[in-house]
């Protein structure tokens, strides 16, 4: 048995290696260090243990998310009997399920190693953007991984059910968050070239049967809230406010991608990625020199040059028209202009014959040849990686852990750096080769984290603060209330009602919508009020992180100075009606109101 458990961990060791690595980062988000879960995970622990009380998402509870985080908090909460270590278990399984999928895919595309070191490096990332854990993004990628490793079972066995889990696993992406699926846009993106490049109606079916895999997930979930009479809050929350609080322009859009890009510059290990995205799509494009010779013969692609060029040059000169955007011509801005100058340079010298007479003769003698495992990869992660990027930016807000959206498709492209690494290197000794990219990469790897000015490696892993504010008011409330007891808590702190195990008066667990312009409306703030005059919650906690009332400890009363939605001030004169000022808890001041005997 011994001998047999040798030879298994021999043979295995490398990915067994990986598989440990992975909880690494998930060790700072475990409830033994972090006592006070950040904010989104805190609302979505809060909905999961309202669901295990009977509540339904959006019809008693409401978020703007699709409602699987909800069903996942709620399982992990379920196995562990109310405890965070359910959730954190999840979260530990979620991980070791994507660095398993991750290297079965790309150690048969790129080799052992490159598949090791990409994986190593989208690791890192997550480290660095994982922020407490439990967020969309981070159940997302077991599910990225799944769908490429299926589509390319797909190609491979050329059956139906591969491409029909693939949709499977995209539908579930979806309802975890909406702009997750920019890795399903690619796969159809890709499918649909590949049908028309072949000639061959193969890749479309299997698009299809992708399709109707991630339609029957919907359905599914379609049906459990209709049945549940949540289909219009469902609509409601994950998409009418969605779109309201990403209702930004053209330009608000482009500043936030140059935002993005920006911080790309700040840490290498973001930035590469873009650089080994070009280096990919040359790449790529040479593999396909028949293809690439037809694009540019193509009278269409003069004119699709010339205006991706004014775009550009219009976006460098135009962002310092910007609210907020900084004067001058900043790097970004400088490379916007010069991009855009080589785009309508190119659709000059091909109005000019250069192409036909010159370069195109030249082109079709180079090729770089990638192979057949390896090329599929390639050319799902070239249209990949710009929309989810682009994906990362659609509310216009930089949250950092929305970058961990991208930690899948940079596994992938520094997986293929890697091996591009030792292909260039062929020619030496194979075995010393690795062993210096393995070195020179793990150390690259360690400088990231011990530069990082994001996170401190020291901080990271030290217990959080016992007396938070959050805590304070947990205890505080636990002082003060029953069980039974509602309490609310206005601001974005529904942690404070799942730690204390006291339920909020309202549907909605953060105030946000509250605040929205065109949301709710009256109906929104008769509601709230409905709901607080009936439910009476025994405590208000003020967060003071949105316009509240401010009720004094004589008791006067001073509503907002910012403008409310209709209906809102009767909200806050209620409140001043029937609650009186108890004190202020923490070091931010948070104020409490006790409800009047």
């Amino acid at each position: 048995m011994i001998i047999r458990i040798k030879k298994l961990f021999a043979k295995y060791w490398l990915i067994t290696l990986l598989l440990l690595l992975s909880i690494l980062p998930l060790l700072p988000a475990s409830p033994l260090i972090q006592h006070t879960p950040p904010r989104d995970p805190g609302i979505f622990l809060y909905i999961g243990s309202r669901l295990l009380h009977g509540d339904v998402p959006y019809r008693n509870v409401w978020d703007d998310k699709p409602p699987m985080i909800f069903l996942i908090n709620a399982f992990g909460l379920w196995i562990s009997a109310g405890s965070r270590w359910g959730v954190w278990i999840l979260e530990v399984f979620s991980s070791l399920a994507a660095v398993w999928l991750a290297f079965t895919v790309l150690k048969r595309s790129f080799g052992i190693t490159a598949a090791a070191l990409g994986i190593l490096s989208g690791l890192t990332i997550l480290l660095l953007t994982l922020l407490g854990g439990n967020y969309t993004e981070q159940y997302a990628i077991p599910f990225q991984f799944a769908s490429i490793f299926l589509l390319v079972e797909a190609e491979r066995r050329e059956k139906a059910w591969p491409a029909f889990v693939c949709g499977i696993a995209l539908g579930f992406i979806f309802f975890l968050r909406q702009n997750l699926i920019s890795v399903g846009a690619a796969i159809a993106i890709y499918l649909v070239i590949r049908s028309i490049i072949n000639h061959s109606w193969n890749p479309f079916r299997q698009l299809v049967i992708i399709i109707l895999g991630a339609v029957s997930v919907s359905i599914a979930f379609l049906v459990y809230l209709a049945i549940q009479g949540a289909l219009p809050g469902f609509w409601d929350g994950a998409f009418v406010y969605n779109v309201l609080y990403s209702n930004l322009g053209l330009l608000e859009h482009i500043k936030a991608l140059g935002d993005t890009l920006q911080f790309f510059g700040q840490f290498s290990i973001l930035l590469i990625p873009l650089l080994v995205w070009l280096l990919a799509l040359v790449l790529l494009l040479l593999h396909g020199t028949s293809t690439t010779i037809k694009i540019l013969r193509n009278g269409l692609t003069r004119w699709i040059l010339l205006a991706g060029g004014i775009l550009f040059i219009v976006v460098g000169f135009g962002a310092n028209l910007l609210p907020g955007s900084r004067q001058g011509m900043g790097l970004l801005k400088q490379a916007a202009i010069i991009f855009g100058v080589i785009l309508a340079g190119l659709a000059i010298l091909q109005v000019l014959g250069f192409f036909s007479k010159f370069a195109l003769p030249r082109l079709e003698k180079i090729t770089y040849q990638l192979s057949p495992a390896s090329a599929s990869i390639i050319a799902i992660a070239v249209i990949w990686y710009p929309l989810e990027v682009g994906m990362v930016n659609l509310s216009g807000r930089s949250y950092l852990h929305y970058y961990m959206a991208i930690c899948a498709i940079c596994t992938v492209l520094y997986a293929f750096l890697a091996n591009q690494i030792q292909r260039a290197f062929a020619f030496r000794n194979a075995g010393k080769v690795n062993i210096f990219l393995i070195l020179v990469w793990s150390i690259g790897l360690v400088l990231t984290l011990i530069k990082n000015p994001i996170n401190s490696m020291r901080v990271m892993y030290t217990p959080g603060p016992e007396n938070s504010t959050q805590l304070q008011a947990v205890r505080y409330i636990e002082a003060n209330t029953q069980p039974e007891d509602k309490v609310l808590v206005w601001g974005a702190e529904p942690v404070v009602n799942f730690l204390s195990q006291r339920s909020s008066p309202l549907r909605y667990p953060h105030v946000y919508p509250f605040y929205i312009d065109n949301y709710g409306g009256k109906a929104l703030s008769a509601e709230i009020l409905a709901d607080i005059l009936t439910k009476k919650p025994v405590l208000i906690i003020y967060t003071r992180d949105t316009p509240f009332v401010n009720i004094t400890s004589d008791h006067t009363c001073l509503m907002p100075a910012q403008p409310l939605l209709a209906g809102m001030d009767d909200v806050m004169k209620a409140v001043c009606s029937n609650y009186h000022y108890a004190g202020n808890i923490g070091s931010t001041g948070w104020k409490v109101y006790h409800i009047d005997n």
